[in-house]
């Protein structure tokens, strides 16, 4: 108290405004990494308080402060993870502050991490449809299944059937289903492998995109010809029929498509020798000059399977000269179903001299062309 002032002592106006205590905050802001920032989850926010005292003179006014209350540390914050996407920051570090600190904002930011595939392909014969599907999975290791929702598509189309090519040629289609299923439908000509089918998928957790690929393999399908021949008197009409033997059991010769010579002809003359004709099933039948005798020049028959590939076989007939002791006996090679297999053996010799004939040889290699059959 001032004892010449009654009045005191008066609070003085520099205890109106004492600086007693102080905030330092550190914000956490967690965000995808997209054009907007979008939230990922709320803010962290971190606040640590300093305080300290104060002494007032009354009678001058003065302030006297203590010290500020020691240093802090905000704690580590280990951050959120969220399915399909990485951060850059698996953990925001302690922090020390005083209270000297400023307030500041730590970002946390979360990049999507697209899908992992792996490409499908396949391989058949020529002639056959294929089917590939490729597999997807998340970032997180879990499948993704393409849906009607989200459906697998081709690469820059919205078109579910293409042209497949090869060197810029067409030889199939390939077509998608919305669950990523490609099929190719080759044309029945080609063989090889053609430019893959790509397909692209979209991450419905994140919106990422991964390309994937499908790769069918068209292995050939060879039908072969056996050839046959004939044998037969002068001046006689003789026929033959070679085997045609379909190159894959699901590939058969096609019977819509007649058999014809080489040149496309069912009906060919041969100057000095004689005519050939050839009927749909592909048997020939020699009709030969009335002099002719001796071992014709032959035809080639063509067949084709259902694929359009050709198999040729040739036809050779025989003319001998008959004299009165000559005797002729035939050989003919049956399946169970009665169909002649191969060609029919003509044998001639002398009354009463020995033949060396032997049906083993035939039957053996018969056998082979019935197991080449069944591939």
């Amino acid at each position: 108290m001032d004892p010449e002032n009654p009045n005191s002592p008066v609070w003085p106006s520099t205890a109106e405004n004492l600086e007693l205590t102080k905030t330092v905050t550190r914000t956490i802001k967690y965000r995808y990494n997209d054009e907007n920032g979008k939230e990922v989850t709320a803010d962290k926010v971190q606040t640590v308080t300093f305080t300290r005292s104060a002494s007032i003179n009354l009678v001058t006014g003065n302030v006297e402060y203590t010290d500020w209350s020691a240093a802090q540390t905000l704690e580590a914050v280990v951050s959120p993870e969220v399915a399909n996407y990485t951060y850059d920051k698996k953990t925001v570090t302690s922090l020390e502050v005083t209270n000297e600190s400023t307030d500041s904002t730590v970002y946390v930011i979360y990049t999507p991490v697209a899908p992992t595939t792996t490409p499908a392909t396949s391989t058949d014969i020529q002639g056959k449809t294929q089917t590939g599907t490729p597999t997807y999975k998340h970032a997180d290791g879990t499948e993704l299944k393409p849906t009607t929702d989200n459906p697998a598509k081709f690469v820059g189309t919205e078109e579910t059937t293409i042209p497949a090519t090869k060197d810029g040629k067409t030889v199939g289609t390939y077509t998608i289903d919305p669950t990523g299923t490609v099929t190719f439908t080759p044309n029945k000509d080609f063989v090889g492998t053609p430019d893959p089918a790509k397909v692209v998928v979209t991450d419905p957790t994140n919106g990422t995109t991964v390309e994937s690929s499908y790769t069918p393999t068209v292995t050939p399908v060879t039908p072969t010809g056996v050839d046959t021949s004939s044998t037969g008197p002068k001046n006689t009409l003789q026929s033959g029929t070679p085997t045609f033997v379909p190159g894959h059991k699901d590939v058969p010769m096609d019977n819509t498509v007649p058999a014809t010579f080489e040149d496309g002809t069912t009906s060919k003359t041969v100057p000095n020798e004689g005519t050939y004709t050839v009927d749909a099933t592909g048997k020939v039948t020699f009709t030969p000059n009335k002099d002719f005798v001796g071992t014709a020049t032959g035809v080639t028959i063509v067949r084709k399977d259902t694929n359009g590939a050709v198999a040729k076989a040739k036809y050779t007939p025989t003319v001998y000269e008959v004299k009165s002791d000559t005797q002729v006996a035939t050989v003919t090679y049956k399946d169970t179903n009665g169909i002649i297999l191969g060609e029919v053996d003509i044998l001639q010799g002398d009354s009463g001299s020995e033949m060396n004939y032997s049906t083993a040889e035939r039957i053996n290699a018969l056998k082979k062309t019935w197991l080449r059959t069944c591939v």
